[in-house]
């Protein structure tokens, strides 16, 4: 199969662990006749009788293009439904494979003729073992919400217009964020489609977006930890910190955790200022005593208006020698002469004494005056540095919450027990919980004990609920076929999931997976009767093999040499699973 690819060496800059920028030579391999190597591929199945056909593939030939980054590289898939496994890594026809992100543009770069051949593919030729048979080919496409919109060129899903199925709008920040009390999020706005894609960008794929199937895994991974476990960390921090007035949502603690970090940032420079000010005065006060008193005819250019003009004297690393105009006489003073040295009375002074006083100051009174402003500092030092001791109290008692999962005897280390108790050690980040650990969350007896392990309220029951309804709806979100029942059976569960979540969390803002979920689950299935026998969690599987690969050939230098060899790995495993238990005969 080899002869059907082609592999270049890409020149890639890495940083080094000096902070210098090199290149290196990491190979881009890509499939050049997909055609060829689907037709050998289904020749194979069929003539060992493993190329299926049911309801959801009909009679047609039914592939899904998917792809993800794992690590450093981005891979390119395809994978066949009329298998008895597609989402199987040995099954997964391996496109392509380069170093970098999985983007548009990337993707663009890397792979076009890759996505022309694809598009190109309408109908396919197969031998049977005794004669060629002919069928249309039924295409899809599987992944991430990001590598779907690389697909369409659509912005990605931070951006207003998140959803790459419709034109629904909102935004999760500022005064007007959308969240889960006002915005409609179940309701489906203008559909996208193909046409509207080319008419905003290019699309890199030549089907309507409806073909896409949803991502339903990682839908409920990120519902699920924004929604309930998310739920949980906040409780039990709010529950801990009960003597401090602490928001119980987890979203509105990172938000006041902020401004106790930027409130004692402010406390830090303002006590930082006012000591910097209080030398600034003492060292005013130590050159008036040095001054003597001049006449304004013997004053040289340096010198300003004042009568008691310290800028020969004043040490300037300590006390600069800015100057400012008194309205009245239109005289030039320095600050420091003037006993004026914080920002804030720079800021208002606009008249030397003489103008302002109506009297000429002697130095003695300007020394008095300033010693009073010295003590006043002083004082202000001490308070700040109270007000800053006690938010800094406060924010390391969070911190320490937050970070640490508590202490023993915290309803933060109790939940961190229980849920490691129930196998869901990496809960903390909806990157880290995986499919098998939403799933064990999500089972009834599971739920009813992480529950139980808070005091009750009407709040946690309704969590429950909600932790209920996600548990069936993952459920159903199966490859098998729905019957019209069924579904109707579904669209009643999202209905109550939509209320559920307005009433338990009308304050949290909305997600695009939210979003997907609620208003297009339905109506996708309900056209499909099913959602597919492929996932996006399929492609992730080959990533495991990558890392093999790339341990096993380290030794291997030759970017080219090294790229034929995953090709051929990949294209070998591909012949071995379409032989099934007949491969050794």
């Amino acid at each position: 199969m080899a002869k059907y690819y082609e592999v270049i060496g890409q020149d890639i800059p890495i940083r080094t662990l000096s902070g210098a920028y090199t290149t290196v030579k990491r190979p881009l391999a890509r499939i050049t006749s997909l055609t060829d190597v689907l037709k050998f591929r289904l020749s194979t199945l069929s003539q060992n009788s493993r190329l299926f056909f049911d309801d959801s593939t009909g009679d047609d030939i039914s592939i899904v293009l998917s792809g993800d980054k794992g690590g450093t590289e981005t891979k390119l898939v395809l994978i066949i439904e009329n298998v008895d496994k597609p989402n199987n890594s040995k099954a997964q026809l391996l496109l392509a494979f380069y170093t970098g992100n999985d983007d548009h543009k990337s993707l663009q770069n890397n792979l076009a003729d890759v996505f022309i051949q694809f598009n190109d593919l309408q109908e396919i030729t197969y031998f049977d073992g005794k004669n060629d048979v002919s069928r249309k080919v039924k295409k899809k496409l599987v992944g991430d919400i990001k590598l779907i919109c690389a697909f369409y060129n659509h912005p990605g899903p931070n951006c207003l217009e998140s959803c790459f199925l419709c034109y629904v709008k909102y935004s999760n920040h500022g005064k007007n964020k959308a969240i889960c009390k006002t915005f409609p999020f179940e309701i489906s706005q203008a559909l996208r489609t193909l046409n509207t894609y080319k008419d905003e960008g290019y699309p890199l794929v030549e089907l309507d977006p409806v073909r896409a199937i949803l991502p339903t895994l990682h839908i409920f991974q990120g519902t699920v930890q924004k929604y309930i476990i998310d739920f949980f960390i906040g409780y039990a921090t709010f529950l801990d910190l009960g003597d401090i007035q602490f928001p119980e949502s987890l979203e509105d603690q990172r938000q006041a955790l902020k401004e106790l970090e930027a409130e004692e940032e402010l406390y830090v420079k303002r006590v930082k200022t006012l000591c910097e000010d209080k030398d600034k005065l003492n060292e005013v006060v130590k050159a008036l005593g040095k001054e003597k008193k001049t006449e304004r005819s013997q004053k040289v250019e340096a010198l300003c208006q004042s009568p008691v003009c310290i800028s020969r004297i004043v040490n300037q690393k300590i006390v600069d020698l800015k100057s400012f105009r008194c309205e009245e006489c239109n005289y030039t003073f320095h600050f420091c002469c003037e006993g004026v040295v914080s920002i804030s009375e720079r800021a208002t002074t606009q008249q030397c004494h003489q103008c302002k006083e109506n009297v000429i100051v002697c130095k003695d009174e300007l020394i008095k005056e300033v010693q009073e402003k010295v003590r006043n500092t002083e004082n202000m030092v001490v308070k700040e540095q109270c007000i800053w001791e006690h938010v800094n109290d406060e924010k390391e008692r969070v911190l320490q919450v937050f970070s640490d999962f508590g202490s023993d005897g915290t309803m933060r280390k109790t939940f961190d027990d229980g849920m490691k108790k129930i196998g869901c050690a990496n809960y903390h980040c909806s990157k880290n919980l995986t499919g098998n650990m939403v799933r064990k969350f999500l089972r009834k007896s599971n739920i009813d004990y992480i529950v139980d392990l808070f005091p009750k309220s009407p709040k946690l029951e309704k969590i429950r609920q909600l932790s209920y309804i996600f548990e069936k709806l993952m459920s159903a979100c199966d490859s098998s076929l729905k019957s019209d029942y069924e579904i109707d059976e579904m669209a009643e569960e999202v209905k109550r999931m939509v209320e559920l979540i307005r009433t338990t969390h009308p304050e949290k803002t909305i997600s695009v997976k939210l979003h997907l979920f609620a208003a297009h689950a339905i109506s996708c299935i309900r056209e499909h009767k099913s959602f597919g026998k492929s996932c996006e969690q399929g492609v992730e599987h080959m990533h495991c093999d990558f890392n093999q690969l790339h341990r096993l050939l380290a030794p291997m230098i030759d970017p080219i040499a090294k790229g034929f060899a995953f090709v051929n790995h990949f294209t070998n495993q591909n012949y071995l699973f379409d032989r099934g238990e007949n491969w050794n005969i």
